[in-house]
């Protein structure tokens, strides 16, 4: 999500196969220098100039070796002495431009058979030079619209992590190349022989309620394993209580005593409200807006109708890490954009919206919403999948809502693999100014 490269085919293997929200950005003009920050890699690339000089390239007149055209500069590594020039014509170079390139036209991932390329190779395109992405030693695999991917390694099936470059205590559905989240595992995720689908280990204790403390999650969490598969049981209104080996673990006491509580206390859905009796939580209601935490003592209550919460973070007035750029996700054109937010930070809708989407995905929880105040599609991404709080498709939450907690900065909302740290992604198919321009709401 931060750096990034027009030739670093990691980060567009990464941004545009698998969604995630950091990849390379073109910068093209007299002097310009090339981007450089993407999903967990940092390179040094070429620029490009007036009259283009890629790696090694040659431009008005040029000769030798990794010459620039005018205005251009090489940045990073250079090239041997391969290029040479008649009459101001490169003969082992091309431009950046992408002309007669076989990428001309197309950005993202392709197979080398569909470039007339080496077809168990896949390459990165960005309208230029194709680049390679990896070698794929089971085949590729052609899905269009820049979404091609290598083949699972022994055909689709259950993978462990660790087996196709994503997180190891995460057990993975590979289709056709493409990754999603099967579940979350309790330790490292036990790789099977070829042909044998990977699964998820065993609980320490045999099957049962695990404080997450116990086996490498979050503390406040009350988890079910279940044949080493985890799932949340419960968020513990006070520290998680770890029994003896053999006895399931349970939540505390509550913060304040027994009492009506929102979620936001408990560290549970904020939009709604909950009854704690020692320890236990059960939904009473849910809120039309948000809810209100009142003192210590006091029970809370839901408040509001469809208006921003001012202790909310108005996330579309934050600084912009990187973007907007345009990628390929889910064989969608996308404005991508990333912001400074820290993980763990409520996301609420600025607008009613209508819930369209909300997969889970190898670089976390992916709500799309359709705002019904301008027409824009829009989707969240590295979200915590742990803290789903809208959840009904075809539901339109009103504004104020908060949606979930952002995420990029544990496993399972795509660190390191797809994200190099916390901070929120936006998604848009309009552009990002368009859809979401800055300006303070009115909240209450």
């Amino acid at each position: 999500m931060n750096t990034r490269s027009i030739f670093d085919a990691t980060a567009m293997a990464t941004a545009v196969l698998l969604g995630g929200c950091a990849n390379s950005g073109a910068v093209h003009g007299t002097g310009g220098a090339a981007a450089s920050s993407s999903h967990g890699a940092t390179t040094g690339t070429s620029s490009a100039g007036t009259g283009g000089a890629g790696t090694g390239g040659a431009g008005t007149g040029g000769a030798g070796t990794s010459s620039a055209g005018t205005g251009g500069g090489a940045v990073g590594s250079t090239s041997a002495a391969t290029t040479t020039a008649t009459s101001g014509s490169a003969s082992s170079s091309s431009s950046s431009t992408g002309g007669g390139s076989p990428c001309a036209g197309k950005i993202g991932q392709y197979c080398g058979a569909s470039l007339g390329l080496d077809a168990a190779t896949l390459y990165s395109c960005n309208d230029d030079m194709p680049m390679v992405s990896k070698t794929c030693s089971a085949g590729c695999v052609t899905h269009g619209t820049g979404a091609d991917a290598c083949a699972c390694p022994s055909g689709d099936g259950l993978y462990c992590g660790q087996v196709v470059g994503g997180d190891a205590t995460t057990l993975y559905n590979c289709n056709g190349g493409v990754l999603t989240v099967d579940a979350k595992c309790v330790g490292a995720c036990q790789v099977k022989p070829a042909g044998q689908s990977d699964t998820c280990g065993t609980c320490p204790s045999g099957n049962g309620l695990y404080c997450g403390s116990g086996i490498g999650m979050d503390a406040s969490t009350l988890f079910n394993c279940n044949g080493g598969v985890l799932s949340v049981a419960q968020q513990c209104p006070s520290p998680c209580h770890v029994n003896p080996p053999g006895q399931s673990d349970t939540c505390g006491s509550c913060p304040s005593g027994n009492g009506a509580y929102c979620g936001a206390t408990l560290g549970m859905d904020p939009n709604k409200l909950y009854d704690c009796n020692n320890g236990n939580l059960t939904v009473t209601q849910a809120c039309p807006s948000t809810c209100h935490v009142a003192p210590a003592g006091q029970s809370d209550y839901c408040t509001g109708n469809g208006q921003l919460s001012c202790s909310s973070l108005q996330w579309w007035n934050t600084a912009l890490t990187y973007g907007p750029y345009q990628l390929q996700n889910g064989g969608q054109t996308w404005w991508d954009t990333d912001l400074a937010v820290g993980a763990g930070t409520p996301i609420q809708l600025r607008h009613d919206s209508k819930l369209v989407q909300a997969p889970v995905q190898a670089w976390g929880w992916q709500p799309r919403f359709l705002d019904m105040a301008t027409g824009d599609t829009f989707q969240l991404l590295h979200m915590k999948p742990q803290a789903q709080y809208t959840t009904a498709l075809g539901t339109v939450y009103p504004a104020g809502t908060i949606v979930g907690l952002s995420g990029g900065d544990t496993g399972d909302t795509g660190y390191p693999t797809y994200s190099t740290g916390s901070h929120l992604c936006v998604e848009t198919l309009a552009t990002w100014q368009s859809a979401f321009p800055q300006g303070n709401d009115a909240c209450h």
